[in-house]
């Protein structure tokens, strides 16, 4: 008897498991459909290498707008400041 209830319980193991596989499938296309729908990507080697462009891009602006923002304040800094006082 214990036998049986063993091989009713891996059963029920493995089709948990079958359960669990589909699920992790169904999510897999599901991210993939988004990934092409919000970004244009078909896979996740495409969609690394558009990240890795993008934060790229991402940290090239970051430096622009920082650069922007230094020759900005040097060159009106010191009249802001001036009206924050006088404001």
């Amino acid at each position: 008897m214990a036998e049986i209830r063993d091989i009713e319980r891996l059963k029920r193991q493995v089709e948990d498991l079958k359960s669990e596989i589909a699920q992790a499938k169904g999510a897999r296309s599901e991210a993939l459909r988004n990934l092409e729908e919000e970004f244009g990507v078909k896979d996740l080697p495409e969609a690394r290498n558009l990240l890795k462009k993008l934060t790229k891009k991402e940290e090239e602006s970051k430096g622009e707008f920082e650069e922007a923002l230094t020759e900005f304040q040097s060159v009106y800094g010191e009249r802001l400041n001036a009206e924050r006082l006088r404001g």
